[in-house]
C-alpha cells in the first residue's frame, strides 16, 4: 500500500498508471481524481466501479482505495489538506449556500461522478488550469480555492446523472434540501432542532435521523455538531471576534461545553487553535 506525503494546503499533479498496474493508496488529504485518458476500475469502501475519460472521483481523507488499470491511465489529482478544507468550507458558507458541501459525493451511492458532455469539457478546463497554476503554488493558492468551488458546483449538479439515474431521485433531492437547510441555518439551533426539521420536511420525527444516516453515513446530530465546529474554527482563524462572541453567534449557551466539544474535535482549545494558526 502506498501513502503519499503531506504538502501545502492545495496541490495539483498529473499521475500515470501503466497498463495492468493495481495499486492501493491511502492519503492524508482530500482528493479529486479526474480521469484524462484510459480505462480501469476503482474500488473504495467495498464497492468497485469502472471508469473512463471524463469521470471524477472524490476521495475522503485517510480513506483506502485501489486503482486497477485496464489500459495506461492518465489522471489529474487535485488535493487539499484539512486546512484547505476549512478555507473551502468558509467560502461555501459565504456563498449563501448556492454551493453545498460534497456530502452526497461521499455517499456510497455516488462512488463515481459521470459528467454530462458540456460539464465534462468545463471540468477538464478547470483541472488543467489548476495544473498550470501549480507551477507557482505559492502565488496561486487563493485562486485554487475558487477553481475547486467551481468543480464542486459542477459535481453537485451531476450527481443525479450517469450510473446514479436509477436511484431514488426523491431521496437524493430530499437529502439535498436537508443539507442546504443545515448549512443555511448553521448558527440557529432552533432551526436545526429535530422536531422543527421533521415538521419542515414532513417526515416522522423518528424517521429523520434514520434516513439521514442512511444517506450520509453519520448521525444528523453528529453532522450538525461537526459542521458548527468547522464554522467556528474558520472564524477563529479568519476574524478577530472573541471566543465568547463566536460562542454566542452559534447559540452555545455554555462556553465550557463549547470548549470541550472543540477540543474533542481538534485536539486543541479554541484559544490554542487560534494561536497555532496565527503562527
Amino acid at each position: 500500500m502506498r501513502s503519499l506525503r503531506q504538502f501545502s494546503a492545495v496541490n495539483v499533479q498529473r499521475v500515470t498508471f501503466s497498463e495492468g498496474v493495481e495499486q492501493e493508496l491511502v492519503n492524508d488529504f482530500y482528493e479529486f481524481l479526474y480521469i484524462c485518458s484510459g480505462t480501469g476500475k476503482l474500488k473504495k469502501g467495498g464497492q468497485e466501479v469502472s471508469f473512463e475519460k471524463g469521470d471524477i472521483f472524490f476521495i475522503n481523507r485517510m480513506k483506502q482505495y485501489r486503482i486497477s488499470a485496464n489500459t495506461e491511465i492518465e489522471l489529474i489529482t487535485s488535493r487539499f489538506t484539512e486546512a484547505g478544507k476549512r478555507v473551502l468550507r468558509g467560502l461555501i458558507d459565504q456563498s449563501s449556500n448556492v454551493i453545498v458541501s460534497l456530502s452526497k459525493a461521499k455517499s456510497p451511492l455516488n462512488l463515481k461522478v459521470r459528467l454530462e458532455n458540456n460539464d465534462r469539457a468545463l471540468a477538464e478546463k478547470i483541472v488543467f488550469l489548476m495544473l498550470d497554476m501549480n507551477e507557482h503554488p505559492e502565488k496561486n493558492e487563493n485562486l485554487f480555492y475558487f477553481q475547486l468551488l467551481s468543480l464542486v458546483a459542477i459535481i453537485e449538479r451531476n450527481l443525479s446523472f450517469g450510473e446514479n439515474k436509477n436511484l431514488k431521485q426523491s431521496g437524493l433531492k430530499m437529502i439535498d434540501k436537508i443539507l442546504k437547510h443545515i448549512h443555511k441555518n448553521i448558527k440557529d439551533p432552533k432551526m436545526l432542532a429535530l422536531p422543527f426539521m421533521a415538521e419542515t420536511f414532513r417526515m416522522p420525527l423518528h424517521q429523520l435521523p434514520i434516513y439521514f444516516k442512511q444517506e450520509i453515513g453519520i448521525s444528523i446530530k453528529g453532522y450538525i455538531g461537526r459542521e458548527r465546529l468547522t464554522a467556528t474554527a474558520y472564524l477563529l482563524t479568519h476574524t478577530t471576534d472573541t471566543i465568547s462572541q463566536i460562542c454566542r453567534s452559534f447559540g452555545y449557551s455554555d462556553e465550557s461545553h463549547f470548549y470541550k466539544r472543540f477540543k474533542k474535535q481538534y485536539g486543541l482549545s479554541p484559544s490554542d487553535y487560534r494561536q497555532k494558526a496565527s503562527r
